[in-house]
């Protein structure tokens, strides 16, 4: 995954207040991940969401 997608979804999430859009933009960014870079992406989601 690039870093561009991973910027683009997290503007998503600031430009939304509604739930489940939120979690729309997680589960496809959550899509494109590769099995090697889901800790890396878990670490990030952690601070967007915290």
């Amino acid at each position: 995954m690039d870093y561009l997608t991973l910027a683009r979804t997290y503007e998503g999430i600031e430009a939304t207040s509604k739930r489940l859009e939120m979690t729309d933009l997680l589960v496809e960014l959550i899509k494109q991940v590769l099995a090697v870079e889901v800790e890396m992406v878990r670490i990030v989601l952690d601070e967007i969401i915290a």
